[in-house]
């Protein structure tokens, strides 16, 4: 009960992203994390952050310092907001081709970095397995080989086995989680067909 417990407090604390952007929705696994919905998947506790900072584009991509602002300058596109009234939230979402499947890759800053824009989500699915169509534009270099330090998308439900030990993912998701004082790293999967369709790493609280 405690892991998903933790799985909720990240979808609440992130919840803001899913309201409507000006210009396009944070959609795709993102939204579908956010919104809860990866909540009763497996979870897992790890003694360590599974990951830490993202490594794309010629550009590292630390959770919970990187400014949204420095994405954007080192990837292009246009950052797109959303807001419920009392708290913020803004993301960058771009294309790229990862196993030579179309991808979605996203960096998103909300929560309790909402204030001075942080990258605390950085994530990434298929197209085939996202929802609705995506407001995602081309990087100014590639991100075809991103690289999350950990099992990415394309890998095989052995590959996280591999690394993690055990993954019985539930509904297709599974979740390795790390909680330090008020720092809380999850890293999350979608897995179908034995495949990750989905990956997102966020981090909420202290850097």
């Amino acid at each position: 009960m405690k892991s998903i417990v933790l799985a909720g407090a990240v979808a609440l604390a992130l919840l803001p992203c899913a309201a409507m952007a000006d210009g396009g929705r944070l959609t795709g696994l993102p939204a579908v994390l956010l919104g809860g919905a990866a909540a009763e998947g497996t979870q897992h506790i790890l003694p360590q952050p599974p990951v830490t900072a993202v490594s794309a584009g010629g550009t590292s991509v630390v959770l919970g310092q990187t400014p949204l602002q420095d994405v954007a300058t080192a990837l292009g596109g246009t950052i797109a907001s959303a807001s419920d009234g009392s708290e913020q939230a803004a993301w960058l979402c771009y294309t790229a081709k990862i196993g030579g499947q179309p991808s979605y890759i996203w960096f998103v800053a909300n929560g309790t970095t909402a204030a001075n824009g942080k990258v605390n989500l950085v994530g990434g699915n298929f197209v085939s397995a996202g929802k609705g169509e995506q407001p995602c534009g081309t990087p100014k270099s590639s991100l075809d080989s991103i690289d999350f330090s950990v099992p990415g998308l394309g890998a095989s439900e052995a590959d996280l086995q591999g690394r993690f030990g055990t993954v019985s993912a539930r509904y297709g998701y599974v979740a390795y989680t790390n909680q330090d004082g008020s720092s809380l790293d999850n890293l999350n999967y979608l897995i179908q067909n034995g495949v990750v369709t989905g990956i997102a790493a966020t981090r909420i609280g202290a850097p």
